[in-house]
């Protein structure tokens, strides 16, 4: 297993929406959650790789009015801010600490829909 499906199973216990990587399809019923790794930055000591990264994430929560948006964009926050835990068992994936960086409420006219795009990070180790 990957981080990014342990971040995908995750994100499908926790928000009662669809979720689907990158982008969304084109006849999704809204709300919905996409989610992409922006950045990943593996840590290394003088021994070599330390198997612990810094993961950067972008969700997103697309819905047809602010108030769902925002109400789905809350869930997000307290599914991932201070979050700690083994994600997945073989091979170990652990996240160390998630933290929000950050978060934009948007308007998208061309699809008349509203966005919630939150930024986070995690500390994420792979053992085995």
């Amino acid at each position: 297993m990957s981080i990014e499906v342990a971040v995908y199973n995750r994100l499908t216990s926790e928000l009662d929406i669809d979720v689907f990587p990158l982008v969304l399809p084109p006849t999704i019923t809204l709300p919905a959650c996409t989610f992409r790794r922006v950045s990943g930055v593996p840590e290394y000591t003088h021994n070599g790789d330390s198997l612990l990264e810094r993961i950067r994430w972008q969700f997103d929560i697309w819905a047809d009015t602010y108030a769902e948006a925002s109400q789905q964009g809350d869930t997000l926050r307290a599914a991932w801010s201070g979050y700690s835990g083994q994600v997945y068992e073989a091979p170990a994936i652990y996240i160390g600490a998630a933290f929000i960086l950050g978060r934009r409420d948007l308007y998208e006219a061309q699809t008349k829909s509203y966005r919630v795009s939150m930024d986070v990070s995690m500390w994420v180790r792979t053992v085995g």
